[in-house]
């Protein structure tokens, strides 16, 4: 539902726009008239600058850069930029024909600010045949299209690579790496899915986590020698909720059942982690399998037991910058979770009676990118200093 009403006298002009959704949230936001349509301002501390559009009755079709042009005041090449990357709507629809027209009483929403991905200049493929593919993800990319950017994920990107049609099987998070599995065929897909739903389908991840605590020194030299992390992790997630999720500890009429099993701990001191507290950083490194899943599931199960995954600020974790140096010169890392195992039955001609396949960790991006998860691998150890000690 959506209700116009006057912005007031410090904003002349303006009208304020309050929109009720489905779910009860209510959005507000102001508004001002250009040349007979509604157009909407910028909204304060709004992470991106997203603009929504409604042609008035009245409007004379014309195509959807001249659209920009005149009603955001875009030069030519920025509206153009902006359609081509997928950052542009026309009623509800994603539109990457800069000539399409814009009909009186449109809907326009436009995303001014588009998050941008730097991409790899190749993705490893594990696996491939005619029907599937198994690729390695690095850490940061999105897998398929994101709201405001169509191009930079790696299904189009491999797509692009490889010079085939690929179709999303399961998803991961952005920042997790580790094995991915894309379909080539609609049936496979459709197979792979049914494994899904059913459990045949055996997911292994790998995550660096950090106890949450506010002192740095206990922190550092008081943490037990193993967390206190249960075996079976069963929790309830608000699927309404945005990020970060919600989580319960017991059912909750309408929240989804998220289960996970921890199969292995090992600790971790990083001495090449170097904090004000001139300590090791104490890190624990799970090797965990996913029996549901939900969006940010594991991020979500480990951050609601009180060991956010390190570096995922967005589930309470501390930021990494805090944990370095002064002038340290490297590149702090994302949040370090990976996907390290991924393991089928065979109920399908292409698919072997028991199919396991096997990624290790990251060691060699740039920078150090992954170099603390590097640093759970002995063959990389000595690189920051890190001691295996459980």
């Amino acid at each position: 539902m959506l209700f116009d009403i006057a912005a007031g006298a410090d904003a002349p002009g303006a009208r304020a726009r309050l929109a009720v959704r489905e779910n009860g949230r209510v959005l507000l936001r102001l508004t001002c008239s250009i040349r007979g349509c509604s157009v909407t301002l910028p909204r304060h501390n709004e992470i991106g600058d997203t603009r929504h559009i409604s042609t008035g009755p009245c409007w004379e079709p014309r195509s959807l850069v001249s659209t920009l042009q005149q009603l955001l005041f875009l030069q030519s090449a920025r509206a153009n930029e902006l359609v081509g990357f997928g950052a542009v709507y026309l009623n509800g629809r994603r539109t990457l024909c800069a000539n399409a027209i814009v009909p009186p009483s449109s809907q326009l929403r436009v995303h001014l600010d588009p998050k941008l991905v730097k991409m790899p200049s190749h993705i490893s493929v594990i696996h491939e045949d005619e029907e599937y593919l198994v690729c390695d993800k690095p850490a940061g990319l999105p897998v398929h299209a994101t709201i405001d950017n169509f191009h930079q994920n790696v299904v189009t990107h491999l797509s692009a690579q490889l010079r085939t049609s690929l179709l999303v099987t399961s998803r991961l998070d952005a920042p997790t790496s580790g094995l991915l599995l894309l379909a080539k065929t609609k049936a496979w897909q459709s197979e792979f899915n049914k494994q899904l739903r059913e459990r045949t389908v055996t997911k292994d991840y790998k995550a660096l986590v950090e106890p949450r605590t506010s002192d740095l020194r206990t922190y550092c030299n008081s943490c037990l020698a193993h967390p206190q992390l249960p075996r079976h992790l069963l929790h309830w997630m608000d699927a309404t909720s945005r990020e970060p999720k919600r989580m319960s500890g017991t059912p909750l009429p309408g929240w989804q059942q998220c289960e996970s099993e921890l199969l292995h701990v090992r600790t971790v001191l990083a001495r090449g982690l170097q904090t004000k507290a001139h300590c090791a950083i104490r890190l624990y490194e799970l090797t965990l399998r996913l029996h549901t899943g939900r969006t940010h599931q594991l991020r979500a199960q480990l951050a609601f037991q009180g060991y956010p995954i390190l570096g995922d600020t967005l589930y309470g974790a501390r930021k990494l910058d805090s944990l370095f140096e002064v002038g340290y010169e490297k590149s702090p890392p994302e949040a370090v979770l990976h996907a390290s195992s991924q393991q089928a039955v065979g109920c399908h001609p292409h698919i072997s009676p028991r199919s396991t396949l096997n990624v290790a960790l990251p060691t060699t991006t740039p920078k150090v990118k992954w170099a603390i998860f590097a640093a759970a691998s002995v063959t990389v150890a000595n690189q920051l200093g890190c001691t295996h000690i459980g």
